[in-house]
């Protein structure tokens, strides 16, 4: 049989299914390159879990049903950042302060999960490996989501958009920026949808 990203994907995700009644709610096969590329949407009653490839790589994302899933969701390893940082490392790769920007990109370095390279030089064998690795990161760190369980879900949420924010703040660009269709003196931040979701998920979640 052909291999395709398709069926590379079902090789690998087939645990969503078996082990927690998840469906495939939508294929979207590449014409271009079917055997690299493509996207799967994987659904059960309370998550999505999503599994791309493009342009010889890979992305993996989980979410809630309720929520849009091309806006709201979580990387398996940006979930890996939250569950492995001590609160002291959290604080400092929140920092909007431009003095700790070494030591935090040094945190986060240490920190990241990197995909085993293969010794091939096959563009198919190197996009099953970082299959393989992402179906692992997924049922290890997003295990609960899996489950349906996001009891957790705002506050890594949340530190997933201050991270960003306090990164791109450190850096020196601009965060607030006219808004379309605004008043031209009015501004806001770059990060407002997401700071909008969090606020959502705090009155969803009981949260001040």
């Amino acid at each position: 049989m052909e291999t395709t990203f398709f069926s590379m994907v079902m090789k690998h995700f087939q645990y969503l299914i078996t082990d927690y009644g998840f469906s495939v709610k939508k294929v979207e096969k590449s014409e271009r390159a079917p055997e690299i590329e493509g996207r799967i949407e994987f659904e059960s009653s309370t998550t999505f879990v999503t599994v791309s490839g493009e342009q010889w790589g890979v992305d993996v994302c989980v979410g809630r049903v309720k929520d849009d899933k091309y806006y709201y969701f979580l990387d398996p390893r940006t979930i890996y950042e939250y569950v492995s940082l001590t609160e002291a490392d959290k604080r400092l790769v929140c920092s909007l302060d431009p003095m700790d920007d070494r030591k935090a990109r040094m945190i986060i370095h240490q920190k990241r999960l990197l995909h085993n390279k293969k010794d091939s030089n096959s563009i198919v064998d190197n996009i099953e490996s970082q299959l393989v690795n992402y179906s692992k990161w997924l049922h290890q760190y997003a295990e609960p989501f899996l489950r349906g369980d996001f009891s957790h879900w705002l506050e890594i949420y949340e530190f997933t958009i201050n991270r960003q924010r306090a990164e791109h703040v450190r850096s020196g660009k601009e965060e607030f920026v006219r808004a379309i269709g605004r008043n031209k003196d009015e501004r806001e931040s770059i990060f407002q949808s997401s700071l909008d979701y969090l606020e959502r998920l705090r009155e969803e979640y009981g949260r001040e």
